[in-house]
């Protein structure tokens, strides 16, 4: 098995050559359909015809379900016509394609055998005990059973990419990385809009002068703007999945920077500032949690050193940031938001703090086995009535699986980090990056978990399964030491 990127002329995503041909048939299509469609259809039907002509184009080019895939992930309970039905997202729909494709290189052209070893029978082991807590959960079973069917969704995805990295890792990361650039872009430009509608210099005075940078109107009018078109992902949602991009994406470049073309280096920096922007501007304190706490870590393991040039860089970049921090208004809002982080009178964190509260105890009169699946949600909304989970991984996976769960889950993910931690060491040198960088979205989700985030979520899903085939890569041959 060889491990190095195709040419693109190859059949890489199992395309045949006539397919390959037709793309540029097809794209004409697409454009006088998704044309027609805006000047003869309402907005909104209009817009769905253009995602869906894009949408098939991209497909039929490879790669291109993947990256959809991937770029779509912060549409989160949007469906091509907004019409969410059965918790099914958009995003959904394209690792539908996903999968019809791996089936078929799995079942059909057989080219695709992955891999299993102890980290997947833990995975199936943690997923396969969720879903029996289906039977003593307290949720109504139309909740449970939505949810079950998420996970087991999320199985999929797992499996899934797996196998892709264990094909062809170089190809299938940079895919991934490329989807969260794109990704970057258009969420920040969308927000960018909204806020330059909503007056931003207005919004930002007023979340200072109320004095709360939690629940106040002023932040409910930029939760909006941060997440029109997204369903119902909140900003602290999408601002963690940015979080792990950035780290994704980073260990994809990191190994071949100085080999990339300048064009190319201009649209990362694109993507790295506007992937920047939406989490400063988000005020989520789990998403800046993780990344205070990873990237300085993970810098310094994956063997990089702050030089002379690099602190000038370091400096002038955080010259500029406080200086626009500053122009806009943005730094009073930043500094409020950290100083209420351990409030009591903070309504975020006295709401959150009375929910574990009520999860351990509930934990504490069902010890062994926890209360199931969504048995926690409840005790959530009776605190916030908005709030879907506990907004804390581990009491949640304590409250709701008990302590068969909370070892599985530990057993898990502390595995996967070890293999990682390893890998960064021991592939081969195009890979260590990739192991660095996935390494270091998963610690920035375990730190992120503290305070937000939840175990069925799709995005740690994708890092789980993309950080799972890259474990399963053999290490780098050992060369013997040249006689003294």
């Amino acid at each position: 098995m060889t491990f190095a990127a195709r040419a693109p002329g190859s059949v890489a995503g199992g395309m045949s050559a006539r397919l390959a041909r037709a793309v540029g048939p097809l794209a004409a299509v697409g454009a006088a359909s998704a044309g027609a469609a805006l000047a003869a259809l309402p907005a909104r039907l209009g817009v769905a015809a253009v995602i869906g002509a894009v949408a098939a184009v991209v497909v039929v080019l490879g790669d291109g379900w993947l990256l959809l895939y991937v770029a779509a992930q912060p549409l989160q309970g949007v469906s091509l016509l907004g019409v969410q039905a059965f918790g099914f997202r958009l995003s959904h729909v394209f690792f539908l394609v996903v999968l019809f494709l791996l089936l078929w290189r799995v079942l059909v052209r057989r080219v695709l055998p992955p891999r299993v070893g102890l980290l997947d029978g833990l995975v199936v082991a943690f997923v396969g005990y969720t879903l029996l807590s289906i039977i003593w959960s307290p949720a109504p079973v139309s909740t449970s059973l939505v949810t079950g069917g998420k996970l087991a969704f999320n199985l999929v995805v797992f499996v899934g990419l797996s196998a892709l990295v264990q094909r062809d890792p170089v190809r299938t990361l940079r895919t991934v990385a490329w989807g969260f650039g794109i990704a970057f872009v258009y969420m920040a430009g969308i927000s960018a809009y909204n806020l330059f509608q909503l007056g931003f210099r207005g919004l930002i005075a007023s979340i200072v002068i109320e004095q709360s940078v939690s629940s106040s109107e002023s932040v409910k009018g930029l939760n909006v703007a941060l997440t029109t078109f997204t369903g119902w992902a909140s900003r602290n949602i999408v601002a963690g999945w940015m979080a792990l991009g950035v780290m994704v994406v980073w260990g994809t470049l990191c190994g071949r920077w100085r080999q990339i073309s300048l064009l190319e280096r201009m649209a990362w920096f694109t993507a790295f500032a506007a992937a920047g922007g939406y989490i400063i501007l988000s005020l989520s304190r789990g998403t800046w949690l993780g990344l205070v706490v990873t990237a300085p870590v993970v810098w310094w393991r994956a063997g990089h050193r702050v030089n002379g040039r690099m602190l000038a860089w370091l400096l002038a970049g955080g010259a500029a940031f406080a200086a626009a921090m500053v122009a806009t208004g943005v730094w009073d809002v930043l500094v409020a938001r950290v100083g209420v982080a351990s409030s009591a009178v903070d309504p975020a964190v006295s709401t959150r703090l009375e929910t574990w509260k009520s999860v351990l105890v509930t934990f504490a009169q069902h010890p062994i086995a926890g209360v199931g699946i969504k048995g926690t949600e409840g005790l959530a909304r009776a605190q916030d009535i908005d709030a879907a989970n506990v907004h804390n991984v581990y009491i949640q996976v304590l409250g709701e699986l008990g302590l068969i769960g909370a070892a599985l889950f530990s057993w898990m993910v502390g595995y996967l980090l070890w293999r990682l931690w390893r890998a960064g060491d021991v592939l081969p040198a195009p890979f260590r990056g990739l192991a660095w960088g996935l390494f270091a979205a998963l610690t920035c989700y375990l730190a992120q978990s503290l305070t937000q985030a939840e175990f069925m979520d799709l995005g740690i899903w994708t890092v789980l399964g993309l950080a799972a085939g890259l474990v399963h890569l053999p290490a780098a041959p050992v060369t013997a030491r040249p006689p003294e």
